[in-house]
């Protein structure tokens, strides 16, 4: 062996979110020494037990930065890989069995066989230890908010946390202007106690990106919003167990979420109070309308996609737990004709501004069950400002070949594809079971959404218009 010869040291994979959840484009190695010729030609990638296709093999920086000095060496070489849908190296494994969240896979093999300068060089580690993601250390304003809380199910007081993450822009911090807020709330799977798993499980990382940024604007300040990402323990529409929960139930994190809220608008009073939005996915979505309930006029405009709060209640046991039948599909739960979302509740949200998302084929939260009569009840009762984008299926862009099942329409909305809704009208005066809803991939529906004169392409566009009518205020 020459006594010069080249070894792999050590191998960090880098993290960016994708809409089916995080993925590893970019694997880049440590080298025991400066090398000046990767060559891809014979190389080969492997994570977590699947090939991968190289496309580019390059000297770089310890962060995958490429050398651009033809002259220069280094001891990194990076390898660049194709991501898609099926094969993209995610490092996220969802337990089916106990939790239902997302968690960090707990051993992610890496194999390689580099050709570096002339030598051949082979590594192999059952578990890769380094990970880098830009996209999730700009949420860097990290905290955790705690108390003492009533469990709605057993009445007695309990200790309660959630973590908090918030990507504040450098720019709006600096304009000495009143700058927006918006909020996200996590789905059922992204629970627990990393705010990573909530940023890369829906592409929430995209909320800080300059598609969306740029929507958002301030007369005299810098364009951009504050983002804030909450994430529970277990999930938002646990009632007290942290059982079955179909969304006809009152949350244990009602007072805490709206508490720390609160807390981190009086850290943060360059916020305008007027221009706090929020909005979550299922889980995430049931909570923005227990949210609004909660505290009326408080939100400037509120995007529950594929929300699962509860249209009807749910048969239930003499012990209080539901009935649960035999399913393929949904949460295997029978329908009651008991209503959850009352005329009172109606009456509550009426006058919000929401704009809701889901695919007509969600067999996770059905929307016959969820928001389309919800959303119907609404405009019956004289609901101005709320809209609704009903799309087809599920069509990524990330990947154009992948077949996504319905619940994923989080991904229009973080694609900031979301541009049209539903036809208010006929949606008021039906009576069928599709209730008067006409899905389309074409942006969700068959209107462009016009106020006060003015047109809005986007629904962050339109968010960006909205202000609260108690500016903020409990």
């Amino acid at each position: 062996m020459r006594k010069d010869s080249l070894k792999i040291k050590n191998a960090a994979i880098f993290i960016e979110g994708y809409e089916w959840g995080p993925g590893v484009p970019l694997v880049i190695f440590e080298l025991s020494g400066e090398a000046k010729r990767p060559v891809r030609t014979g190389s080969c990638v492997s994570t977590d037990g699947k090939e991968r296709k190289i496309l580019r093999l390059y000297l770089s920086d310890a962060q995958g930065n490429p050398v651009t000095d033809a002259k220069q060496s280094s001891r990194y070489v990076a390898a660049e890989l194709k991501v898609t849908a099926a094969v993209s190296g995610n490092p996220f494994t969802y337990d089916h069995a106990v939790t239902h969240m997302n968690q960090w896979t707990k051993q992610y093999a890496l194999k390689a066989f580099l050709r570096v300068d002339g030598q051949e060089l082979s590594f192999e580690t059952a578990h890769v230890k380094q990970r880098i993601c830009p996209e999730t250390d700009v949420f860097s304003d990290r905290s955790i908010y705690a108390g003492s809380y009533r469990n709605p199910m057993t009445g007695k007081k309990e200790r309660v946390r959630l973590n908090l993450a918030a990507y504040e822009p450098e720019a709006l911090l600096k304009d000495k202007k009143k700058n927006p807020l918006v909020i996200w709330l996590h789905g059922m799977g992204e629970g627990g106690d990393d705010p990573d798993i909530v940023l890369l499980g829906n592409e929430v990382v995209a909320l800080a990106q300059g598609e969306i940024q740029n929507q958002f604007t301030t007369e005299g300040g810098a364009d951009g919003a504050y983002v804030l990402i909450l994430q529970a323990p277990t999930y938002w529409m646990d009632g007290g167990d942290a059982g079955i929960f179909a969304g006809d139930k009152e949350s244990r994190y009602t007072e805490i979420l709206m508490d720390a809220i609160c807390d981190y608008l009086e850290k943060h009073p360059d916020v305008d109070r007027t221009r706090i939005y929020i909005g979550g996915c299922s889980n995430g979505g049931f909570m923005t309308i227990n949210m609004l309930l909660r505290a009326p006029g408080f939100f400037a405009a509120a995007y529950p996609i594929c929300e699962a709060y509860a249209y009807h209640r749910y048969a239930r046991k003499k012990d209080g737990s539901y009935k649960v039948r035999n399913r393929k599909n949904g949460f295997g739960l029978t329908q009651t004709q008991e209503l959850w979302v009352t005329p009172e509740k109606i009456a509550l949200l009426k006058n919000e501004a929401i704009w809701f998302v889901q695919s007509a084929d969600d067999y996770t939260v059905e929307p016959a069950q969820y928001a389309m009569p919800t959303y119907r009840e609404l405009l019956r009762a004289g609901a101005k400002k709320a809209l609704f984008s009903m799309f087809r299926t599920v069509k990524g862009t990330d990947d154009p070949r992948a077949k996504y099942p319905g619940h994923f329409s989080w991904v229009y909305v973080f694609k900031n594809q979301v541009t049209r809704v539903q036809d208010r009208e006929k949606i008021k005066g039906a009576e069928g079971k599709d209730f008067g809803f006409v899905p389309t991939n074409d942006g969700g529906g068959s209107e462009i959404v016009q106020e006060g004169g003015v047109s809005y392409e986007t629904i962050f566009a339109w968010m960006n218009a909205q202000r609260a009518p108690k500016g903020g205020k409990l």
